[in-house]
Order: C-alpha cells, then structure tokens, then sequence
C-alpha cells in the first residue's frame, strides 16, 4: 500500500518556473499530498504542478459568513466565482454541485451566469475521451444542466451504495425492524409497513421495556428517517435538509415537503418520541435500535431483521460533486492533461486519496473504480467495479426529474432566506440542542411565507409537467 511520507521543505529547482493549475476544492488535499502529487507529475515528465485550495475556506475568508451553512447558499458561491473571475490567481478547476446537506439550493445558476464552460467540445478530443469514458454513462447524464454537460464526476463515493455501505447485489430498503428486539418483546411487526406511526401505541409501550441503549440506538435511526422518505426526492440535493420541495414520485408532481401527508405524520410521531424520550447525554448509536434506515439486506443481516419497503430510492444525481472548468480558464491544455491522469492514472489514484489514520485511505477525487481494485478506500463494496456500479445504477427507479434541471428564475434570490429558514427548523445531525432534533411543521408554516413557498411550488411543477409531456 502507498502511505504519503513527510515532505521537502525546499522546492526543485524547476518549480518557480512551471505553470501551476491552480483547483477550488470542497474536499481537503493537505500539503503533503500536494508535495507528492507534484513530485509525481515531475517524474513523468509534466511542466506543470497543481495547487489545491478549499473552497470553504475561501467561503469563510471572504467573509461571506461565519459559518458553512450560510457559506454555501448558492448566491454566496455566485459571488465567490464571480470574484475569483477576475483574481490575480484565477481557478482552472472548481469544484462545484455539491449535492450534501448545505445551502446550495440551486443546480443551474452557474451555468446560467455564463461562468461554467460546456464540457462537449472537450469530450470529443482524445484525452477529454478518457476523462469522460472513466464513468457510466449514467452518471454523466444525471449530472448534466439543460441537457448539457458542465460537470465532470467527481467524489464518486456520495453515490447511493455509499450511503449505505453495501455490496452492490444486494437489494435495499427503506427500513428494517430488529427481529431479536420485537421477539425479546412479544411484538408481532408482520403487518407493519414503513409508516410506523400507524402503530404509535404498540411502539411507545415497547419502547418503555426496551433498555436505554436500544432506545438510543433506535432514537439515533429515527432522526435519519427525517431527512428521507419513501417515494419523495428533494428538488435539490441528497436530502431534505437540502430543499422544501420534494417530487412526489407516485403523482409526478411537485409538493412543499410540508404538505406530504405521510411525511408530515411520520414527523409528528418522531416529535412525540423526542417529547419523551432523548438521546443520552445528545450522542447518536446509529447501532441496532428498534429501527434502521437506509439499510441493506445483505448476507451478514439478512436473518435479523424485518426489511420493509424496497425500491423507496428514485435515481435524480448519481454523484455528490463534479469538477466544472470556468470560462476564465487561461491554461486549458494542462486543465485537460491533468484530468485525464486523475482519472486513468492508479498512482495518482492513490496520492489523491488521503491516508486516514487506520492505514485505510479515504475517498479521493479521482477515479475510485482503480482504487477498489487494491483494497484502498474504506467502505467500497467488494464488488465494486465500474461494471458493476453502471448495472447498480441502472436497476434503480429514475425520478421523474431524471437528466431535467429545474431553475428557480426571478425566484433565486428569495430563495436564500428560504433555504436558512428551511434549515433553521429541519436540522439533522446536531447535537448542541436537543431540541433541534423535532421538526416544529406547525411554527414552520408560521415563519414560512407559505403562500410564497406555494407560488415557487406551482413554478418548479409547471417546469417539471413540461418536461414530462416533452418526454411521452
């Protein structure tokens, strides 16, 4: 296994007079990485060397807030590359559609401000054939913006079997109830289906047997059952923290996450847990619980749980993050050679995934497919393979905004104060106020210009029903 070692102090002699490709980046490449990867490029005979610089840094520096969560609405990241257009040290890569829990609330203002350039051109040449045959064609789709391809895969990790750890054969649900914990009870679940707040009673007086332990770990996999539900996908983003509108991918149309009426139970009975039962001392066991989300029936579990509700997933963005180029690109050549390695070369594989502290390296923007192949990324399922990924992501439902990119127009800057108020009151994953944890539906409508939040509804949908009418 490669293990990064410490770095010279002292450049060579050559560095000052290389051009350098200079890469915005929302994932951390320390110095010794970069020292590495440089050294590396050298050795093959490149005259260029490359600079990483987070992007969130660069968020919080200029001041934009201080914070990451206002740091990343959309508009902010508008301002920035708007910024950095017209730096001295101008970007040739930028990380960009970072579809995570944060304020990016958008998928097309970019482009649309003329700053993303259109990647077709590059695809057609010989190296930019090997940047794009590096990943399923099926990624490249999801990802495209009004049918055009501005991103470049990256971070392939953030795809679905990531979430959920699992092999790619097996299948996976929405829920699984804990056989050995409703056996130990005397609880029959063979008629329970993943609206578990139709059994409230049954639930509440179990869990007043359970010990503290199954109650914090079941209480841990609730709150991630708040950020996803069976048959809706968020307009934007890998969750619901992400956007207040979701698809109803039964009705095909777009609702207020708010106005889903199985959604809206489930929260209320998760509310009414949290009013009597909390987390011990805050701290999420996302171990086994009564319940677990996102879960995947594979051969080690498959004998100890209930697995309820497959298929609940709909495919819209098949990759957490894509490089983009920027229009203001002065060294497009070298922007090119050095994607092409990222993504063909295993060595530069290796030095792009970053050594964690198990020995294990951790995902890397690069080509994950070279690095499943020699055990070097933690959490990859065995079978992991390109082949076997663009299968994966084949079988999967695709959500009726499949390859369509909403926009939010006249809306965009509204918007903002939208999206923070959003996830003022939907927050997952804190664990400073306990009370954070219930989802307030009722105080979120009264904060909430709702009638506003209802006109840009009607807008999303309209764009949406064109575009299914344009698909029949």
């Amino acid at each position: 296994m490669f293990i990064l070692i410490g770095c010279s102090s002292g450049n060579d002699d050559r560095d000052d007079e290389l051009d350098e490709i200079i890469i915005y980046d929302y994932s951390s490449v320390t110095v010794s990485q970069q020292y590495h990867i440089n050294k590396y490029l050298s050795d093959i005979g490149k005259d260029y060397k490359v600079k990483y610089v987070s992007i969130l840094d660069e968020l919080l520096l200029n001041e934009v807030s201080n914070d990451n969560e206002k740091s990343e609405l959309s508009n902010n990241i508008l301002d920035l590359w708007t910024k950095l257009e017209n730096s001295t040290n101008a970007p040739h890569l930028i990380s960009a559609n970072q579809i995570t829990y944060n304020g990016d609330f958008s998928e097309d203002y970019l482009a649309n401000s003329g700053l993303m350039m259109d990647l077709s051109q590059i695809y057609e040449t010989e190296k930019g054939k090997l940047i794009y045959d590096s990943f399923p064609k099926i990624v490249h789709e999801s990802m495209m913006i009004n049918n055009t391809p501005y991103l470049i895969p990256t971070y392939m990790m953030g795809t679905w079997d990531y979430y959920s750890e699992q092999m790619l054969s097996d299948e996976q649900y929405y829920l699984s109830i804990n056989k050995d914990i409703v056996e130990k009870y005397g609880v029959d679940v063979s008629d329970w289906t993943y609206r578990i707040y139709e059994h409230e009673d049954e639930i509440i007086t179990l869990m007043n047997k359970m010990s503290d332990t199954e109650v914090d770990k079941t209480m841990s996999n609730l709150l991630l059952s708040m950020n996803y539900y069976p048959y809706l996908t968020p307009v934007y983003g890998s969750g619901f923290v992400s956007s207040p509108f979701v698809i109803d991918e039964r009705t095909k149309e777009v609702k207020l996450l708010v106005e889903c009426d199985e959604y809206v139970k489930h929260i209320n009975f998760i509310n009414k847990l949290f009013s009597i039962v909390f987390l011990d001392d805050g701290i999420m066991d996302f171990g086994d619980g009564l319940f677990k989300y996102l879960c995947v029936e594979s051969k080690d579990i498959k004998d100890d749980y209930y697995f309820i509700q497959p298929d609940y997933y709909y495919l819209d963005n098949a990759a957490l993050r894509g490089y983009s180029i920027p229009t203001f690109n002065d060294n497009l050549d070298d922007t090119v050679d050095y994607l092409s390695l990222v993504y063909t070369d295993p060595r530069l594989a290796e030095l792009l995934a970053y050594n964690g502290e198990d020995g294990k390296m951790d995902n890397g923007n690069s080509n994950n497919y070279l690095l499943a192949e020699n055990d070097l990324v933690k959490d990859l399922p065995e079978d992991y393979s390109f082949d076997n990924h663009e299968k994966y992501l084949n079988d999967f439902n695709k959500s009726s905004a499949y390859n369509f990119t909403f926009t939010y127009g006249e809306y965009f800057d509204e918007m903002s104060d939208i999206n923070l108020l959003h996830n003022k009151y939907l927050v997952i994953y804190k664990i400073d106020d306990l009370q954070k944890y219930m989802f307030d539906i009722q105080g979120y409508k009264e904060e909430m210009d709702i009638e506003l939040l209802y006109e840009i509804r009607n807008y999303l949908n309209v764009q949406l029903q064109e575009h299914l009418n344009r698909e029949k």
